[in-house]
């Protein structure tokens, strides 16, 4: 899902499955969230929370998701975001679009490598 929102164009077949899809986490995670806890397992931190976190963080800078229509997970990313420890290692913008070039480079490397492996076996 958050490969295809990087790497296709916006209105394309895949991109529009990928928010599809994108919409469909949002919501199955918003609904995991505890009404009370601050986190997926209560009050303390977990994997899930890095894991889920680490790919909400900037999801928005993906395009066409926005936490803003769950306000649970909303909650939840703020709370991650604003722990010492999250922000000694987020990435900059910068650093993010480093990451988000290199993203949408992937599938054709893949597709390239995958074309050579089936001319070589032939």
């Amino acid at each position: 899902m958050f490969l295809q929102l990087l790497s296709e164009e916006p209105g394309s077949d895949s991109y529009q499955y990928g928010l599809l899809k994108g919409k469909q986490i949002l919501s199955f995670l918003s609904q995991l969230m505890p009404q009370k806890g601050l986190y997926f397992a209560g009050d303390q931190l977990t994997i899930a929370e890095i894991t889920a976190g680490s790919i909400l963080f900037r999801l928005e800078d993906a395009g066409g998701l926005s936490l803003a229509d769950y306000p649970r997970l909303a909650d939840w990313s703020a709370r991650l975001q604003g722990r010492p420890s999250w922000q000694a290692i987020a990435l900059s913008s910068e650093e993010w679009q480093r990451v988000n070039r290199i993203m949408r480079v992937l599938p054709m490397l893949w597709e390239r490598r995958r074309r050579r492996k089936s001319v070589a076996e032939s």
